[in-house]
């Protein structure tokens, strides 16, 4: 996921944010800042003293902007050469949330993050001025969107308007007159119910009853807030991006049109709670009430034929369901359920054979 703190002057992000955002992004942490006019940048890859570093430096230094990041890492190594801030030229630095598009991720064998690939081959060459210009702004801020939800924050010494300039400032949120890239900085309190005495308490994030048991948490407290879900995007890519291959660009129609539920394990069907890897992989039982949504949404939208779809669904690739048989792979349908194939209808728009 990734977090940013983009701290105007006078403004400061607390003790208990930054330890927030450390535990949730734990891949390194990075913070720059001026000093006599000039930026200075500092990394760390231990909590305590990056979290001390950035509490000195906003006493000593929160007269001017100060640029704060924490990594978890989804490309190139964990280490102190993809902790951000990165330096776009001598006077200008860079921090990044979020997974950019498929053009700016570095080859397979690569030990750069997609950030650094981004400044290397692109920011680089841009002369810093023009983030001045608000139309430079919205084409940068196409180019790495594109529905993954990235966040830029630039911190510069140079001759412009303002020290800091962010990227998908609308993705982000402000909190106490500090930017945040995401909801990574607030602490998770979750709630769960005492079967026992029929109450609950909830400390430190873990819910105790009054005999001492550490109870489970409940299955809900992980679903995502409506807040969140640009964050989610991000965090899971992975399972978002087979969505939007086939034309799903918008939240609402995926969870709409698939019966998902989000969590930040992944996706869960809305209907049984059992885990849904993607479009074509479901772990429902095949008495879920889901699955005849689902094809339904699966015969009116794919651009396949009817034979080709039929295929995947009959010998088990496009769905794995059911319950699972000891050395066998799950399938959609069981024998207690009749495989008569359903009715298909056409998309008005699909051509007739």
């Amino acid at each position: 996921m990734c977090i940013i703190a983009s701290v105007p002057a006078g403004a400061q992000v607390t003790e208990d944010q930054l330890s927030e955002m450390w535990t949730r992004n734990p891949d390194g942490g990075g913070i720059a800042y001026f000093v006599d006019g000039e930026i200075k940048v500092e990394k760390d890859m231990k909590r305590e003293s990056f979290i001390d570093t950035v509490l000195e430096t906003q006493k000593k230094y929160g007269n001017r902007d100060i640029l704060v990041h924490m990594r978890i890492a989804t490309h190139g190594a964990v280490c102190i050469d993809n902790t951000h801030p990165f330096e776009v030229n001598k006077n200008t630095v860079m921090a990044h949330n979020g997974i950019l598009p498929q053009a700016f991720i570095p080859p397979a064998k690569s030990e750069l993050s997609d950030t650094r690939f981004f400044i290397d081959y692109f920011m680089k060459y841009i002369p810093v001025q023009k983030l001045d210009d608000p139309y430079f702004q919205d084409m940068v801020d196409e180019m790495v969107n594109q529905g993954y939800g990235n966040k830029l924050v630039f911190l510069t010494s140079a001759k412009t308007k303002y020290d800091t300039y962010i990227i998908g400032e609308k993705l982000g949120v402000w909190d106490g007159g500090v930017w945040f890239s995401n909801s990574s900085y607030e602490s998770r309190k979750f709630v769960s119910y005492n079967h026992y005495r029929r109450d609950t308490q909830t400390i430190d994030g873990v819910t105790i009853s009054d005999n001492c048991e550490i109870l489970p948490i409940v299955d809900d407290v992980d679903l995502v807030e409506e807040s969140e879900i640009n964050d989610w995007l991000v965090y899971h890519s992975d399972l978002w991006l087979p969505f939007q291959e086939v034309g799903v660009f918008d939240h609402k129609e995926m969870k709409d049109s698939f019966c998902v539920e989000m969590t930040w394990d992944g996706l869960r069907c809305s209907e049984c709670g059992k885990t849904v890897a993607g479009i074509y992989e479901r772990m429902c039982n095949s008495d879920c009430k889901s699955i005849e949504h689902v094809i339904d949404w699966v015969y009116d939208n794919i651009e396949a034929s009817d034979e080709m779809i039929d295929a995947a669904l009959y010998s088990g690739m496009l769905y794995q369901g059911g319950d699972p048989v000891a050395d066998s792979q799950p399938t959609l349908f069981d024998s207690s359920i009749s495989t008569k194939k359903k009715s298909k209808k056409k998309k008005s728009s699909k051509k007739s054979k």
